[in-house]
């Protein structure tokens, strides 16, 4: 059995107290009684106990503020930095803790033993820097960041607080001169590298005409990352962004997988791989991550939105209204999702349930054209035509205050035919030819406006005129088929109109109540009573109709006395 040295014992509380890294090799000749020996190390014993002292204060201070004793907590903080003053990481953590806490001028204080040794190190500035900063001490800040740059030029933070100060300042020439400095020095590391990826897209968030200047640089940039292999997430996640601007998606994509492989965990690596599958169009991948970002968090309502959009775009209408339906569980007062559900409800041929979600939008929120609008359409779908007509012309007052943008072609279609469904001929003709106006060839208005006047006997001329442009732009269409027959009824042009409507009768795949109504009237006008009674016989099966049925009881009792 091979020899190994044997070491010597610790106490419990010392392994368990001092965290790993905290250890500190005393370089100074050991005194008796004095040291013990670690992994073969002398050790000051005073500084160990020192050291467990300081963190035990931090552990306390931590532990106070959770219970929200916010000055006993910073007063065990500043406890341990005297306790372990020449402890720079302990330094960094609590002042780190103390800005989080915005108690900016304790964290400076926490800084100020430290950073007074001969040579500080480059994190101690940086930090005073953002102490300084957030006590509204601009130019020293920028002072202490200066600093920092001089001792450690390839430091990425410093470098960054400064760039982030001159873009503030508008004084974009100097910030690029920033980043261009910190991108000429040699033998930079990845992650120095990758920092300065960031700042050349932070530069170009803010300045985006910089871009045919900045792309061909920062593509280099790139170029050089690649030689390195980077272990931090974050530093991953960033230059899959520099990639991404760069057009590079595949790449892009690769490292926010390294980076799930590496910490599945983290949520904004799958959020922004969502972004570009969705980009690149791989819409399947990104369901996949939504759907992990679900398992991780039910209650993400990023996520129920997305998911929710994508089902909306794939017709997948019941799943949409889920997880938009999710979304308004989570976050109530996002007005403009309550009338996405209700359209897509309407879509769904479910006017019942957009009046519902519509009626829990009206009781939160002020009186909408979008929630006025819907209503109509519902309530028209339900045939409760004289209330729609009512919610339409409140939705036509809203938007002529607030957004006559909104007053579409296809708005005034509808408005237009709840006038005419009301017996408001005369308005409902205002409403068609204000539609017109902005979309004179649309078949379906052109129809509607040219059968009203047909079914009246009124403007017969105009109507098959309007009818028949609307039948050249749209032939295929029944409904247009049976408008000009029924025109030509009108105008005592039988046998051209039983042309036409029986191109519409089997232009459909089940049969309508009133294009049979109009073939039972033309083939009665053309003398075949026998066709003309069949045809308002299947009529009155699908729908029953007072004014069919004594039409056909009438022609009926006429064939029997004439037999």
């Amino acid at each position: 059995m091979k020899h190994h040295r044997m070491l010597p014992t610790l106490t419990a509380t010392v392994l368990l107290a001092v965290p790993v890294g905290q250890w500190t090799v005393n370089t100074q000749a050991p005194q008796p009684d004095t040291d013990v020996t670690l992994l073969g190390e002398p050790v000051d014993v005073d500084l160990t106990e020192r050291r467990i002292q300081a963190n035990a204060h931090y552990a306390a201070g931590i532990s106070r503020h959770a219970k929200g004793e916010i000055e006993a907590s910073a007063q065990e903080l500043i406890q341990a930095i005297q306790t372990d003053p020449g402890n720079v990481a302990l330094v960094l953590r609590v002042s780190e803790k103390l800005l989080e806490w915005n108690l900016a001028a304790l964290s400076l204080q926490a800084l100020k033993t430290a950073i007074q040794q001969e040579n500080p190190p480059v994190e101690l500035l940086v930090r005073k820097g953002e102490a300084l900063r957030a006590l509204g001490q601009e130019p020293e800040a920028l002072a202490a960041f200066t600093e920092a740059i001089k001792i450690s030029p390839g430091n990425t933070q410093a470098r960054r607080e400064i760039v982030t100060a001159r873009l503030k300042a508008k004084e974009v020439e100097t910030a690029l001169s920033l980043v261009r400095d910190g991108v000429a020095l040699p033998s930079l590391n990845g992650k120095q590298l990758v920092g300065l990826v960031g700042l050349y897209l932070q530069c170009l968030a803010t300045s985006p005409d910089l871009l045919a200047t900045v792309s061909p640089e920062l593509e280099k940039l790139l170029e050089r990352t690649q030689n390195f292999e980077l272990d931090a997430p974050e530093d991953k996640i960033l230059l899959a962004d520099g990639f991404t601007f760069a057009g590079e998606l595949g790449i892009a994509q690769q490292l926010l997988r390294d980076v799930l492989n590496m910490a599945p965990e983290t949520t904004m690596a799958r959020e922004k791989l969502v972004g570009l599958y969705l980009r690149d169009g791989k819409t399947e991948l990104a369901v996949e991550q939504l759907e992990t970002l679900l398992s991780i968090n039910p209650r993400n309502a990023s996520t129920h939105y997305l998911l929710g959009s994508i089902a909306t775009e794939n017709q997948a209408y019941e799943e949409a209204i889920s997880h938009y339906g999710k979304v308004i569980e989570i976050q109530p007062e996002f007005e403009p999702l309550y009338y996405e559900i209700s359209g897509l409800h309407l879509n769904n041929r479910q006017p019942r349930q957009a009046l519902e979600i519509l009626t829990r939008a009206r009781i939160r929120f002020p009186k909408r054209f979008q929630g006025e609008f819907y209503t109509g359409i519902a309530l028209a779908s339900l045939s409760r035509t004289k209330e729609a007509l009512n919610h339409l012309i409140e939705a036509e007052k809203i938007a002529t205050k607030q957004a006559p943008q909104r007053l579409t072609p296809f708005f005034y279609f509808q408005l237009g035919s709840m006038h005419e469904r009301n017996g408001n001929y005369t308005t409902a003709e205002q409403k068609f030819l204000k539609s017109l106006e902005t979309n004179p060839d649309n078949p379906v208005t052109l129809n509607y406006l040219g059968y009203m006047w047909a079914e009246q006997g009124k403007k017969l001329r105009q109507a098959s005129e309007w009818i028949q442009r609307a039948l050249e732009l749209a032939p295929e269409n029944p409904a247009i088929q049976d408008s000009m027959g029924w025109v030509l009824y009108q105008q005592g042009n039988h046998k051209q109109a039983l042309f036409h409507l029986l191109n519409a009768e089997a232009g459909l795949e089940q049969a309508d109540p009133v294009i049979l109504d109009h073939l039972g009237d033309t083939y009665n006008a053309l003398g075949d009573n026998d066709k003309a009674i069949e045809a308002w016989k299947r009529s009155l099966e699908l729908e029953f109709n007072d004014k069919i049925f004594r039409k056909l009881k009438e022609l009926e009792q006429d064939s029997s006395a004439s037999s």
